[in-house]
């Protein structure tokens, strides 16, 4: 039940748009994002009061994130 991931060239922005909102995706996409080069946006993404708690917890170590309110 374990999944192993490595990016040798590190990790590139996208766009990412969701089937569906779900907060566990969108928290782990954007833990990725502020690592990757370049911009990602995250389409229908979840909108649960930790997820801008998150998104203000990056901020506040240095990520640039817009849209949070």
């Amino acid at each position: 039940g374990y999944v192993s991931a490595v990016a040798p060239n590190g990790l590139r922005g996208a766009e990412i748009e969701f089937p569906f909102v779900s907060v566990g995706a969108t928290e782990h996409a954007m833990l990725a994002a502020v690592m990757a080069n370049g911009t990602t946006v995250l389409r229908r993404a979840a909108m649960e009061p930790e997820i801008g708690d998150l998104a203000r917890c990056l901020i506040a170590m240095g990520a640039k994130i817009d849209g949070v309110d």
